[in-house]
């Protein structure tokens, strides 16, 4: 990648990035993807949607909204100019998934989890990444519902069961914190501590706990 930076062969570094943005940035290493992303010449984004997303899910956990939205805004854009129907729907499905994790961040919860819904509807499974994550988002309705009855329990817990074996480490942290504090807000404080307890061991190198964990907002 440096070296592709370096010659500089800006095509190259972006086929590249590409395909490793997201996971670089989930396993502790944000701040080297942004460098990444921050060096390659804005054509060379501009024309690549997907690129665009990862971008503004990087931007996202790092708390520059603004130039998240902006990547999306990009990305969109690209739907527009003739991409095939099934690519256009996977990438605005990415769109509503970042804008509802952005809202979630100014603690928009009801927007959050509606746009989620809607990027559950758009997006196929084998979009991991933001199918998870639209999925945690959506089980955070019993916060907006005061619902914590042992009905939306297993709701919640069917979901989280769904995301650990994806990979989709944000998402296993996410979900799995929204089951402790389901339990807490039951007042079934043991079997909070014991699922944080799972939380640790599922992803056991602290700094990829640090990073999913800063970037989590209820």
């Amino acid at each position: 990648m440096q070296h592709a930076l370096a010659i500089p062969d800006a095509e190259l570094a972006a086929r590249l990035i590409e395909p490793i943005a997201l996971s670089t940035g989930f396993q502790g290493q944000l701040n080297t993807a942004l460098e990444w992303m921050s060096a390659l010449p804005e054509a060379n984004v501009h024309t690549r949607p997907r690129l665009c997303v990862y971008h503004a899910v990087l931007l996202m956990f790092t708390n520059q909204m603004e130039a998240a939205e902006a990547r999306v805004l990009q990305a969109e854009r690209s739907i527009q100019e003739g991409m095939p129907s099934e690519q256009a729907k996977t990438i605005l499905g990415w769109a509503l998934n970042i804008r509802g994790d952005i809202v979630l961040n100014h603690g928009d919860i009801p927007q959050a989890v509606s746009l989620a819904y809607q990027a559950l509807t758009l997006l196929p499974e084998a979009e991991v990444l933001p199918h998870t994550g639209a999925l945690a988002t959506t089980i955070r309705a019993y916060l907006v519902s005061g619902d914590v009855t042992l009905a939306t329990e297993r709701e919640v817990a069917a979901a989280v069961a769904f995301i650990r074996p994806s990979g989709n480490q944000f998402s296993i942290v996410s979900s799995t914190c929204l089951l402790a504090r389901l339990h807490v807000l039951q007042g079934r404080l043991r079997f909070a501590a014991a699922t944080y307890r799972q939380l640790i061991q599922l992803v056991s190198r602290p700094e990829v706990l640090q990073t999913m964990f800063s970037s989590i907002f209820y």
